[in-house]
């Protein structure tokens, strides 16, 4: 009997009901819709059926997978990686995700891959759909080489910049031994300018570096070392903050910049601003009650050396770069004083 037919109890055969037929033609659109490659495995890693027409991603046409297994077809290790999950998820019923790479001719090509198991009444099945990632792989590894390289182009900057620096810093106190001036005061507080630019611009190189490894971070904790490290007096921290997946000295550092940005424009007279940080669905936000920020320049804050107070003009670009590495957004808004607030969107709760 062929597939697609079905038995009258006779020994013949008749067509399957319209329903069926529509729901086939349905699968086989779908099917040649989506740029994917969709395979359906035997428990033992034997090619079943290969669904696709794109022989771009499979290296070779699928009459000639068909009846193979994976250690026929692929190497070794990506086989056993492929092996491993299609027994995984007939044994638990789980969706298991693979990644692996296929070499030819020289060139390296990237796969990211769903199992998924089929219950049959004859014989469990997996299907495997991938999808091809190469080009995301390449623009992250351009990514990673382009971080590298501007990591040591600041870090040659720096040490060059920091030398005369501190030669004339030298000068500086072998000039307050000679005599007492108010020029002095001025020329200390533009050695400490400098000296904060060329730290804020080492930090910015740094900071752009993708997380790869975060682990479970507690906001409230993370605040409290960023208080004690800025000059920010008044912080209220909500409850319902979360746990988050993230690099807990870049996520220090990220509050400091906010902390310090609050007092550079918010602090008064009368003192300094108060800042609140809280829970918003997805992320949280850090707010404060100082002036505010235009609505037409709450894009223009995040970009590197705007400024119009006596902050060097890169800790919100800071913010948002390690925001960024950890695969986040961020916004400027208003808070409901009428003060700065941030919106951190995209965080991933531990």
């Amino acid at each position: 009997m062929e597939e697609g037919q079905a038995g009258d109890g006779t020994g013949a055969t008749t067509d399957p009901p319209a329903w069926v037929r529509d729901r086939l033609r349905t699968l086989e659109a779908v099917l040649d819709a989506i740029p994917d490659l969709v395979i359906v495995y035997d428990a033992d890693g034997e090619y079943r059926e290969v669904l696709t027409d794109q022989q771009v991603l499979t290296f070779r046409s699928p009459t000639e997978l068909v009846g193979r297994t994976v250690h026929e077809v692929l190497d070794a290790e990506t086989a056993d990686l492929i092996c491993d999950a299609i027994e995984r998820t007939l044994s638990t019923g789980d969706v298991e995700t693979v990644e692996y790479r296929v070499d030819l001719a020289g060139e390296s090509f990237w796969f990211e891959g769903l199992l998924s198991s089929i219950e049959r009444e004859a014989e469990d099945r997996v299907v495997f759909v991938a999808r091809d990632v190469t080009r995301r792989k390449r623009r992250e590894r351009d990514l990673r080489r382009q971080n590298q390289r501007l990591d040591e182009f600041a870090s040659v900057v720096s040490h060059d910049l920091r030398n005369p620096l501190q030669v004339a810093e030298g000068h500086l106190e072998l000039a307050r031994e000679e005599c007492d001036s108010e020029r002095l005061d001025d020329v200390e507080r533009a050695h400490d300018r400098m000296r904060q630019l060329i730290d804020d611009v080492l930090s910015l190189a740094r900071q752009g570096e993708t997380v790869d490894d975060p682990g479970p971070v507690s906001i409230p904790d993370v605040v409290a070392d960023a208080r004690a490290h800025s000059a920010v007096e008044d912080v209220v921290v909500a409850d319902g903050l979360p746990e988050v997946r993230a690099d807990a000295e870049r996520l220090t550092a990220l509050f400091e910049n906010l902390f310090r940005n609050s007092v550079e424009h918010g602090a008064t007279a009368d003192g300094g601003p108060t800042v609140r940080v809280g829970p918003i669905d997805g992320g949280f936000y850090v707010a404060d009650d100082g002036p505010g920020i235009p609505a037409d320049q709450r894009e223009a804050v995040f970009e590197p050396g705007n400024s119009e107070g006596e902050g060097t003009g890169f800790g919100l670009a800071i913010v948002r770069r390690i925001a960024e590495a950890h695969g986040w957004s961020v916004r400027a808004t208003e808070s409901e004083s009428g003060g700065a607030r941030f919106e951190f969107t995209g965080v991933e709760t531990a």
